[in-house]
């Protein structure tokens, strides 16, 4: 029986398993003694009205003190399907600073416990997409990076948030914004796809 290559995925980590918007909204909320509404982009910084500097601060100090209710089920499914099916490392790519290596392999080896996984740091200014060479489909939250990969021939799978929607979906037929039972999409992208 022919052995079946399965296409290999990269995960990214903030807004795709770890769900640090929330407390990151919390924490600009109290630094500027302001209520704030779930953004609808993903640059916070000017639709917020916030120095950028301020909003990475957030964000930066919030991955630096992670909790365990930041897990997000959608990923954690997905990743578990998908090293079940496949028995591959797991590969997250990430742009979250180098600085905050140690607290990033800490929640990820808390979050999917007798994984294995690799973490590659794209360096502040690389595209994601320059380093995904062998990679038939990325997991990402962030609209711009999900059209990218789509112009890379590279299929997008993005959780559904209120700020990476699509004006105009059905131009995208490789752009997937899903909501639940990530299983089921994954295992149509690997048995019946076979990209």
């Amino acid at each position: 029986m022919e052995k079946t290559e399965y296409p290999k995925i990269a995960f990214d980590i903030d807004g795709v398993i770890a769900n640090i918007f929330p407390r990151t909204m919390r924490l600009l909320g109290k630094i500027t003694g302001r209520k704030l509404n779930p953004p609808t982009t993903y640059y916070f910084d000017a639709e917020l009205d916030i120095e950028r500097k301020i909003v990475r601060g957030a964000f930066n100090q919030v991955i630096f003190d992670w909790t365990t209710e930041e897990v997000m089920e959608f990923a954690i499914d997905l990743i578990h399907h998908y090293h079940w099916k496949t028995k591959r490392k797991i590969f997250f790519i990430t742009n979250r600073p180098r600085s905050l290596e140690t607290e990033t392999r800490q929640f990820l080896t808390m979050a999917i416990p007798g994984i294995p996984f690799e973490v590659t740091f794209v360096p502040h200014g690389d595209s994601k997409i320059s380093i995904l060479n062998s990679y038939k489909i990325l997991v990402d939250d962030r609209r711009q990076t999900a059209l990218e990969a789509e112009a890379a021939g590279i299929i997008a799978i993005m959780p559904e948030t209120t700020y990476n929607k699509l004006p105009k979906p059905e131009d995208h037929p490789r752009i997937f914004r899903i909501k639940n039972r990530p299983e089921k999409l994954i295992e149509y992208l690997i048995d019946k796809c076979q990209i």
